[in-house]
């Protein structure tokens, strides 16, 4: 009975004592191999292994806090623009619309009174060369440089334009210093002192300009058209109580401020205003119908 009590006492199982938690492998541990050569099969719930590439050398292990954050939004770098261009930053960007550019202010127009000592104002009067005696006369260029007038006008546009013009007639000379010149004539063909007074009496008469009834000629515009610079101004010119239409076409060139200067001309006739071109020897010495005006003015 001893005996028995002994051996039941040997059999008797020890107490349980609670299994120790599972540890899991070390990411780097490498799975022994079981005994038929092939490694265990994972538990199900752990993550397979990653797979290394025996060629490859492992990648050195990354510090997680100096580990970049991953980029949220990508950004696409465009290729250098070439010199000269703006550089794209990708199909979807627009292109800056440019900023209207604002119309410059129109010009100003001036109003200019006309300086007769700074200008100059003549008609040329020309010998009839069919007449028997045109070897005796002369070409001439009968000056006024004591007029008086003004213009208005807008250099950027040619239709803003007034002119008035007013020509005393008995302040008219015959070949002034430097007329000739600027009238195309001779020089050499000038007459002395005493000639002239003896021409300035014959335009000045009766069957003439008749000064003693008609004092003034004068010109007033009635429309201006052309292009920058180069202007047709048509008018009515009054001369021995007479108005005939005329066109001058005259260049403009700006000057400093609202100043200018004024180059240009117009022609007419004697017959046109009412009275015949100068004439003696019966006629074998006269002048052409024709009569040219040249204008030379400035206004400042």
């Amino acid at each position: 009975m001893l005996v028995w009590s002994l051996l039941c006492s040997c059999a008797s199982a020890p107490p349980e004592t609670p299994a120790p938690a599972p540890v899991a492998p070390s990411p780097e541990a490498v799975a022994p191999s079981g005994a038929s050569g092939e490694p265990p099969l994972p538990a199900a719930a752990e993550a397979p292994a990653p797979v290394v590439n025996p060629t490859e050398a492992p990648a050195p292990a990354t510090n997680p806090a100096e580990a970049p954050a991953p980029a949220t939004n990508p950004v696409v770098v465009a290729d250098p623009a070439p010199p000269g261009e703006p550089a794209l930053v990708g199909e979807a960007t627009a292109a800056a619309p440019e900023a209207p550019t604002a119309a410059p202010p129109p010009a100003a127009t001036f109003t200019v009174p006309l300086d007769p000592k700074k200008g100059w104002l003549f008609v040329t009067v020309r010998i009839d060369p069919a007449g028997l005696g045109s070897k005796l006369g002369h070409d001439h260029a009968i000056v006024s440089k004591n007029f008086t007038g003004s213009v208005t006008w807008n250099p950027d546009d040619a239709s803003v334009c007034s002119v008035e013009l007013t020509v005393p007639t008995k302040s008219l000379l015959v070949d002034p210093t430097g007329a000739r010149e600027r009238a195309g004539l001779d020089p050499a063909g000038a007459v002395d002192d005493k000639d002239k007074v003896t021409i300035q009496k014959n335009f000045s008469g009766a069957s003439q300009l008749d000064v003693a009834r008609f004092p003034e000629i004068e010109f007033r515009s009635t429309s201006c058209s052309g292009t920058r610079g180069s202007v047709k101004v048509s008018g009515e010119l009054t001369m021995r109580g007479v108005t005939r239409p005329v066109t001058a076409t005259v260049d403009v060139t700006p000057e400093p401020g609202a100043g200018f200067r004024a180059r240009g001309g117009f022609r007419t006739t004697h017959t046109a205003f009412g009275f015949e071109p100068y004439s003696t020897l019966l006629g074998q010495l006269r002048n052409q119908d024709s009569l040219e005006f040249v204008l030379d003015l400035k206004g400042s």
